[in-house]
This record gives C-alpha cells, structure tokens and sequence, in this order.
C-alpha cells in the first residue's frame, strides 16, 4: 500500500478524533465585566471534566483586552460564595452583587476612593476543621489581573478599613472552631493583611489588635490547649486545657 496514502489517512483520522474529543473543562459560568472602563473582560468559570471532587467549580479564567489571559487553579475546588456554609458577610454579598453579576465570584471595592481598585475574591470548599482556600485578585486601572492574596486555608470574615487610611484591611480565619464542652471551643484567632503595594500582607499588629477588641488574644496561632470559653454574649475567657 501507498506510504503517502497511510500517512494522509493517519493525519485524517487524527483530526477527526480530536474535533471529537470533548474539552477538557466544562464552563458553569460566562460574563462580561467592566471596570473603570477598561473595556469588557471575559470570565470564565469552569470546572474540569475530570475532577470529581466536592464544590462548585475548580477554576477562573479572565481575559483582558490587550493583556495576556489570566488563569487560576484550585485542586481543592472552590464554592459560590453565596453558600450558606461558606459564613461570608451579608453586606460584602450585597457590594458584590451591585459590582458584577456573577453567582461564584465575589466582587469588592478595594478603598472607598471614587475609581478604586476591585478585589475579587475566590472562596475555598470548606471542610472538618479547615475553613477552605482563599483567593484575592486584584483588578487595578492598568496591567493584568494580580493575585494579592492565596492562601490554602482561610476564611473570609471581613474587609474593611480599620485604621482609617481610605484603603481596605482584610480579616480572615485560619482555623474553624471546635467544640471542647460546655460553652468553650478551641483557640482560633482572626488574622488581618494589609495592602503593601499590591500585596495583602499579614499585620501581627492589627491582627493582635483586631483579636483584643472582638476576641481575646494569645497569639496568632490556632490551638487545640487553649480553650475559649464563652461567659456572657460581650465576654470570654482563655483557659489552658493541657
């Protein structure tokens, strides 16, 4: 048989079974969204075919006019924030509903200055004891899309400007709570990260702050032999377990 006609037929049979090999990831949702006049960007929110995992979705595509595509991979899987399990505050779902219209993507001013920066926060699958991944990308006036914040167990509790400098703090959870008996769980403090550049940096000292006036305070790590126990609605006490 005719060697150029075996190699013709190869290639033929090779395209046609890779025009029928279905996409490696599945889209749940596509939208368009412009910020500070940027022009429409495209994201895309997928799920790869592959993964059997728990949550909603596994990845974030974003596409820039004139920039270079951004892509985010979370292996854990990731959760619409509007989740009931996911704790986020109702007043950030209602900022990022007035921002984008998305059901798995949460949108946020990152200062209260009129042509702020916007923050987009992806929420992890949380679960036992670990409150789930935590992505911040940062959508600012020129270049691509930036990754400010990941960390692979982190709540979102709040973001807020708390020493009055017009730009936003964020206030996360590390670790979820545990019960240890009557009235009392486990040690398990807020973190807070400040803006350093376009870099949301963990602050010992607003996190030590943060913790004395809404918690109580004995470091900055999760502990299983420090209970907290509740005495009344405004008060708590530290207790060594161990």
């Amino acid at each position: 048989m005719n060697l150029k006609y075996l190699a013709t037929a190869s290639l033929l049979l090779s395209t046609y079974l890779l025009a029928q090999e279905k996409p490696i990831s599945r889209t749940i949702e596509r939208l368009n969204f412009d910020w500070n006049k940027r022009g429409d960007s495209e994201f895309l929110i997928e799920s790869l075919r592959s993964w059997t995992g728990p949550g909603d979705f596994t990845r974030l595509r974003i596409k820039v006019p004139g920039e270079k595509e951004f892509l985010i991979y979370d292996q854990d899987g990731l959760v619409s924030p509007f989740d009931k399990d996911t704790f986020v505050p109702n007043k950030l779902l209602k900022e990022s509903k007035r921002l984008i219209k998305s059901n798995y993507i949460l949108a946020i001013n990152e200062s209260d200055k009129p042509g702020s920066n916007i923050l987009i926060a992806l929420i992890g699958w949380p679960y036992a004891s670990s409150p789930g991944s935590l992505w911040i990308i940062q959508l600012a006036k020129i270049g691509p899309p930036y990754i400010a914040l990941h960390k692979k167990e982190m709540g979102l509790d709040d973001i807020t400007d708390l020493d009055g400098d017009g730009i936003r703090e964020l206030i996360g959870y590390p670790c979820l709570h545990q019960a240890l008996g009557d009235k009392m769980t486990t040690y398990d403090p807020f973190h807070v990260f400040e803006f350093k550049g376009a870099k949301l940096q963990f602050s010992l000292s607003l996190t030590e702050a943060y913790n004395l006036k809404n918690y109580v305070w004995a470091g900055p790590n999760c502990s299983e032999t420090i209970g907290v126990k509740t005495l009344s609605s405004k008060k708590l006490k530290l207790v060594k377990i161990r």
